[in-house]
């Protein structure tokens, strides 16, 4: 992984990974973008369910107070209808 990777917390119900965007350059999307595909390939090739959630916030590093874009990945249980 290259780009800004953080692990959900282990006191969070599901485990999971946030990704954070500081910059927006083409050359940072693309890194991001490859990051984040190698674990939804992973989860996907695995049959593991997983949820994508994409929003702005605060920087998750201490001390830095800007905005960035936040991609959440996280695992779930399947669910199969009938």
């Amino acid at each position: 992984m290259k780009g800004n990777l953080f692990e959900i917390s282990s006191n969070y119900p599901a485990k999971g990974f946030v990704f954070q965007l500081e910059k927006v350059s083409q050359k940072d999307i693309q890194i991001l973008a490859g990051d984040i595909f190698m674990i939804t390939d992973f989860l996907s090739k695995n049959e593991i369910a997983y949820n994508v959630f994409i929003t702005r916030g605060v920087n998750l590093e201490q001390g830095k107070d800007d905005q960035v874009l936040k991609i959440f990945v996280w695992a779930r249980q399947s669910i199969t209808g009938n």
